[in-house]
């Protein structure tokens, strides 16, 4: 975790060096030096371990340095890579069609396989077009034809509805160049790949079976495409903090990853070679990454999923902390433009706030239920007549409250500092609505490749989806969770504040009580002043 945390300073570092201020950068090299020293040669004033030799703690910051120059001069290799994009004019545009996005009078394109004038561009393209323009039958794997004015927009901040904000969305996706006025457009033909052809025909098999908005929730949850969700109905779910169920990420990915190692612990597969059962499992999460589109959520939940995997095949002594760090490596390593983008936060935060907190949460919570009941017998030894089913679905509720609760507090910042907003009812809707969803996807997921296979059967397949998920469109209808949408404006030093105060909390870090107190109280009074600074 302490490399991952110097890769992501290094990254940001040399964002704020190459677009923002040498002074926001300094600030971050003093935040990373703190950072270092605390690691490398604090051990013995924040644990009751301490006793390392000196070799060791500098070995660990020399290490830490070089992540945080690693990340650095790998976020400078891709923002040159990226800003190498040079046509702008007006040209014949040829391309594939990868994303198609409906709003209310116009549809949002992103093409791939772009040519200009016939001669091939490195990078996508991006444009609005008017529906009353959009030709019947466009739709991801068509290709496209038509005259446009390009524009090279390779720039790391824009600003958008009077905020000034990063293009990291645009940078992570290769989108370096945008389209106006478009003119004929036309599709010439179709070259979906398997993945899109599979997407394709799960979408036409789901609209047949389940009607609209049923059909477009299913298709959301299953592939993250939420293009065909009622505006309102898909705000209304951002409003009461659940819309992360369709992005697809951690939630899915972890349950069919679940679902799969679960049957080789059954019966003759469990004999299997740890090379095999790693190999099937990664073969199934990584094509049902294909379906999806390989979004970013996938690709870090397929990271994490089989880096955990593989420390617990080969009895690598970790522990998911671990795996999360070895995970936004490999991610931010892959794509550093990432830190900025807020799937990857959420997702990060989200994990190291149920790694880190919810242990925590689960004993505060445990200690306030009635202590179990014991008998005194001979000898005066009291002996434990062992746990009620009461208490035991009681500890197994206050579990999952505390999962759910470690996840809000630990996001909570990011959605404010991202989206303007924090749900006050988000910890009541994922209690009620995650666990349902984790536990029915993975049937979900095997019901509708069934309806694909066997269309005729389709609608008595999806039948009983059908009927939830059109429940569950008619609930999302009829309240509005916009009332519940709190502004909290978390500056710098609040957001600081605000996780180390929280995390100070965890059993996690063997800090020792005094430490932990000094902490807490510092980062809640600087959370508390930057409302008032």
């Amino acid at each position: 975790m302490c490399c991952a945390a110097a890769l992501a300073f290094g990254v940001s570092s040399a964002a704020a060096v190459t677009y923002e201020s040498k002074t926001k950068a300094a600030w971050i090299g003093a935040a990373f030096l703190c950072f270092t020293l605390l690691c490398a040669f604090c051990s013995g004033v924040l644990n009751s371990r301490g006793g390392e030799k000196k070799i060791f703690r500098l070995f660990r910051a020399a290490l830490l340095c070089a992540f945080f120059v690693c990340g650095a001069g790998d976020f400078a290799l891709y923002a040159a890579r990226y800003r190498s994009a040079a046509a702008s004019g007006e040209y014949y545009v040829t391309a594939r069609v990868e994303e198609a996005r409906e709003y209310n009078t116009s549809v949002y394109l992103i093409l791939n396989d772009v040519s200009f004038d016939y001669r091939a561009a490195d990078g996508k393209l991006c444009m609005y077009v008017y529906q009353t323009n959009v030709p019947q039958g466009i739709n991801a794997g068509s290709s496209v034809a038509f005259d446009a004015e390009i524009t090279a927009n390779t720039q790391w901040k824009e600003t958008r509805e009077g905020e000034e904000k990063t293009r990291a969305y645009e940078w992570r996706r290769d989108i370096k160049y945008e389209a106006t006025s478009c003119k004929n457009l036309r599709v010439t033909g179709e070259k979906r790949n398997l993945f899109e052809n599979i997407r394709h025909r799960l979408k036409q098999t789901l609209d047949f079976a389940m009607d609209k908005d049923a059909s477009a929730l299913c298709m959301a949850i299953l592939t993250g495409e939420t293009a065909e969700i009622n505006g309102e109905l898909l705000d209304n779910f951002r409003y009461g903090g659940v819309a992360h169920i369709f992005a697809v990420s951690g939630l899915h990915v972890g349950a069919l990853f679940a679902f799969v190692t679960a049957i080789f612990k059954k019966g003759r597969l469990a004999a299997l070679p740890s090379a095999v059962k790693w190999a099937v499992s990664a073969a199934v999460i990584l094509f049902y990454g294909g379906i999806c589109g390989f979004s970013a959520g996938v690709i870090r939940a397929t990271v994490m999923c089989l880096v955990f995997y593989a420390d617990k095949l080969l009895g690598v002594k970790g522990d998911s902390l671990q795996s999360m760090g070895k995970a936004a490596i490999i991610v931010l390593l892959l794509s550093p433009v990432s830190l900025f983008d807020a799937g990857f936060l959420l997702s990060f935060a989200a994990v190291a706030g149920i790694l880190m907190l919810s242990p925590s949460f689960r004993r505060f919570f445990i200690d306030l239920l009635p202590k179990n009941r014991t008998e005194r017998h001979g000898g005066g030894r009291d002996v434990s007549l062992g746990q009620s089913k009461a208490r035991v679905a009681a500890e197994k509720c206050l579990s999952y409250v505390s999962v759910t609760l470690a996840a809000t507090l630990a996001t909570a910042p990011v959605l404010s500092v991202c989206f303007g907003y924090v749900s006050g009812v988000s910890l009541l809707l994922n209690m009620l609505i995650v666990p349902p969803v984790a536990a029915a996807f993975p049937l979900c997921l095997a019901v509708a490749f069934f309806s694909l296979i066997f269309a005729p059967l389709s609608q008595a397949a999806m039948y009983v989806p059908s009927a939830l998920f059109s429940a569950v469109s008619t609930v999302f209808y009829a309240f509005d969770f916009s009332r519940f949408a709190l502004e909290i404006p978390f500056s710098v030093t609040g957001v600081f504040g605000y996780y180390a105060a929280l995390f100070s909390l965890s059993e996690k870090l063997n800090f020792r009580y005094a430490f932990r107190v000094g902490v807490f109280a510092a980062g809640f009074a600087a959370f508390a002043l930057s409302f008032f600074l």
